[in-house]
């Protein structure tokens, strides 16, 4: 965490804004989620997890946060989804998560319709504004 938190400080520096692509969002996870014990996906070092709560999330040119996807098969999981995010008051709530589907139908039933999709996204470089849009395929989770 160290260094994605140094990397920003060098754009904050230059006032160049920044985004963040990683693999698994740091949001509660549709697929394992079990109202009586929430957790996040996020299975951090309480060092690293102070890290991003109180530099790298609160930094202002940060922009938003690309993350991969989960394997839950429900559509509306995917995109901003500010029903999974932690509740957390010293979270900044500012800082989009945005979710992109998978592209394999791993976990996801095959007699049901899939979440299998692709996610693109722009930056307006005004504004330096997020858009979106998901595309769902009518992929078949059968081989």
């Amino acid at each position: 965490m160290e260094s994605v938190r140094d990397e920003l400080t060098i754009n904050n520096t230059e006032r160049k804004p920044s985004i963040i692509f990683t693999h698994i969002p740091d949001l509660y996870d549709p697929y394992k989620f079990d109202p009586n014990n929430p957790k996040q996906s996020w299975v951090l070092r309480q060092d690293a997890r102070n890290t991003w709560d109180q530099t790298i999330a609160q930094n202002p040119l940060l922009k938003g946060v690309f993350a991969g996807h989960f394997h839950s098969q429900d559509r509306n999981d995917y995109g901003q989804r500010g029903n999974l995010i932690p509740k957390d008051p010293t979270r900044n709530s500012d800082l989009p998560f945005i979710v992109c589907p998978p592209l394999a139908s791993k976990f996801q039933t095959i007699d049901q319709q899939t979440a299998q999709g692709l996610l693109i996204g722009t930056i307006n470089p005004s504004s330096n504004a997020i858009s979106y849009s998901i595309t769902f395929r009518g992929f078949s989770a059968k081989p």
